[in-house]
C-alpha cells in the first residue's frame, strides 16, 4: 500500500529538488491533500465508506456523506441485525408504480430505494418510515478525506486505491509549480492540472477551471 510520503518523494523526484530547497515535505503535502479532496469531488466513488444509517419516519432519507454511493440492505431498528436486501429503482419507476408512496402504511423494514433526481444526499425508501422504531440501512457513501499530518506522511496511507498515485501526483506537481514564481512554471503548473484531469477522463472546462 502506498503511503503519503511515495507520493510526495516522486513528485519532488520529478521536480529535481532532492534536497528540498524549494518544496519543502509541507509544501508539498499541500497539494497532496488538495489534490485527494478534488479527486474525491470528481470521483465519488474513490473514496466509498460503509456505514449504517438510522432511518427516519417518511419517505425521504438523507445521508452524512457527500454523496450516496448505494443502499444495501436492511439492518433494524438496533442498526445491528442484517434483512431484506433494498432494491434500488429509479425515483421515475418508483412514483410510477407507487402512486401513495408517500401515504402507504409505514413499516421499518424497506423494500425499495431511489436516489432523489438533484440530491446526492439524499434518497427515498418505500415502504414509508415509521415514527416509532423505525429501521435502519447498511449503505455505501462518499465521505471528503481527511487531511493528512505532516508527522504522518511515512506511515499513513493515501487514502484511496494505489491505482489513483499518478493522479495525486500530477494534482502534487500541479500546486507545487503554481507556488514557485520563477517563468515556465506556470505552464508546467498549468499542463499537471490538465494532466490530473485527463487521467481522471473530466473537463477543466467544465469543472469551472
Amino acid at each position: 500500500m502506498l503511503k503519503v510520503k511515495d507520493i510526495l518523494d516522486t513528485a519532488r523526484n520529478d521536480l529535481q529538488d532532492s534536497g528540498k530547497v524549494r518544496w519543502g515535505d509541507d509544501d508539498l503535502l499541500i497539494g497532496f491533500n488538495e489534490g485527494r479532496r478534488e479527486l474525491v469531488r470528481l470521483i465519488p466513488s474513490a473514496n466509498p465508506v460503509t456505514t449504517v444509517l438510522q432511518f427516519v419516519a417518511g419517505t425521504r432519507q438523507t445521508i452524512t456523506g457527500s454523496e450516496l454511493l448505494n443502499v444495501i440492505c436492511n439492518m433494524g431498528a438496533d442498526k445491528a441485525t442484517p434483512g431484506r436486501v433494498i432494491i434500488s429503482i429509479p425515483q421515475t419507476v418508483l412514483e410510477s408504480a407507487r402512486p401513495d408512496l408517500h401515504t402507504a402504511a409505514a413499516s421499518g423494514e424497506a423494500k425499495y430505494s431511489s436516489l432523489i433526481v438533484g440530491d446526492k444526499k439524499a434518497f427515498l425508501v418505500f415502504p414509508p418510515q415509521p415514527a416509532v422504531s423505525p429501521g435502519s440501512a447498511k449503505i455505501v457513501q462518499s465521505e471528503p478525506p481527511i487531511d493528512t499530518l505532516i508527522a504522518n506522511i511515512a506511515t499513513e496511507g493515501i487514502g484511496v486505491d494505489d491505482s489513483y498515485e499518478a493522479v495525486l501526483v500530477a494534482y502534487t506537481l500541479y500546486k507545487a509549480y503554481s507556488m514557485d514564481a520563477e517563468a515556465g512554471n506556470f505552464d508546467r503548473a498549468t499542463g499537471q492540472l490538465a494532466i490530473f484531469h485527463n487521467k481522471l477522463g473530466v473537463s477543466d472546462v467544465v469543472q469551472g477551471r
